[in-house]
């Protein structure tokens, strides 16, 4: 098949099959033998005396596709305590009314906390939003940590009636699990999720996977010490800011009551401050854009583990008989700064 028609996919290979003629019985003519051989990608192949009758049947086409923020950002670094904003979106495709299936499913990884189902919001791209329990259905499973949102399953069939070559979107929200300390479990760490399509056309069933979409934040430390003796100093104070002129002029992170973050020297000299956005948005910068492998759509993608960003650190009181230390240092955040 050479060209598609709008909305379908194609047929995926050449259409081949024999077709075997013989002899009349006055060896006069030829005339080809009836035959119905099986061929995978076709509906029908007929061969009889006079024609061949082949039906193709293209499948409406019907894909899914995932980020953060927006739906071409593959990689985000965020602060700690933000909220992650993923997007799903899928094509309504031509023949929505005969299809018995429409499934989106997200399992969430466990290094996520998913902020329940009061978070989703669905709509139609450039169109209406859409209405919890009367466009679509919304399950979390606690054991399996997986979404369910569902347009068309066993007798609900709202999906049914959504306008065809449209584009549905979802998001929902997200934020780093923290242990029962309260500190956050996953970091210096790429945490990725995959959206799946699961549907049914009337004729046959499929999933597919979307990109994988991914949140990282991270971690920095310093080690306080004694210049003379090598010794542990605790009790330092320090602040952190996110350049070097904010860092001057007293403008720091801020934790999430607003206050600005402390970090303080223990009794090993190690000041650490976590949940610091590095890398911050694929999207923002042009060299990202590629084509992700998974779906083919034109995406904004990083490798998470080398990019980075700079801090600036300011000691904010030292321990009692030391001196502050004045200028701010400068410090990198990546994959490898929780290192000490």
């Amino acid at each position: 098949e050479t060209t598609v028609p709008e909305g379908y996919t194609g047929i995926a290979k050449p259409v081949t099959f024999e077709a075997i003629s013989a002899l009349s019985a006055d060896g006069k003519t030829l005339a080809l033998i009836n035959n119905v051989p099986t061929v995978d990608n076709t509906k029908k192949v007929e061969v009889t005396a006079n024609q061949i009758l082949v039906e193709l049947e293209n499948m409406p086409k019907v894909e899914i596709h995932k980020g953060v923020k927006d739906v071409q950002n593959q990689d985000s670094g965020y602060n700690g305590d933000e909220v992650h904003d993923w997007v799903i979106q899928s094509n309504v495709p031509l023949g929505i009314d005969q299809f018995t299936k429409y499934i989106i499913t997200d399992a969430i990884d466990e290094r996520l906390e998913f902020l329940g189902t009061e978070t989703i919001t669905a709509k139609i791209v450039d169109g209406k939003e859409l209405i919890k329990d009367t466009d679509y259905k919304v399950k979390y499973d606690e054991n399996t940590r997986t979404l369910k949102i569902s347009f068309i399953e066993d007798t609900f069939v709202a999906g049914k009636s959504l306008p065809e070559n449209s584009i549905i979107e979802i998001r929902f929200n997200t934020k780093f699990a923290v242990d029962e300390n309260g500190n956050i479990i996953a970091l210096n760490q790429a945490i990725p999720n995959t959206a799946e399509l699961t549907y049914n056309n009337g004729t046959s069933e499929e999933t597919k996977k979307s990109e994988t979409p991914e949140v990282h934040t991270g971690v920095v430390g310093l080690f306080k010490y004694d210049e003379k003796t090598g010794n542990a100093l605790e009790g330092a104070e320090f602040k952190i800011a996110t350049t070097k002129e904010n860092a001057e002029n007293g403008v720091f992170v801020k934790d999430v009551s607003g206050n600005d973050s402390i970090a303080i020297s223990n009794e090993k000299g190690v000041a650490t401050f976590t949940g610091l956005e590095f890398g911050e948005d694929a999207i923002n910068d042009i060299k990202y854009k590629t084509i992700d492998e998974t779906t083919g759509a034109e995406v904004y993608k990083y490798n998470w583990e080398e990019v980075e960003t700079k801090y600036y650190i300011v000691e904010t009181k030292s321990p009692a008989g030391y001196r502050k230390i004045e200028e701010p240092i400068e410090v990198t955040v990546n994959k490898n700064s929780g290192d000490m």
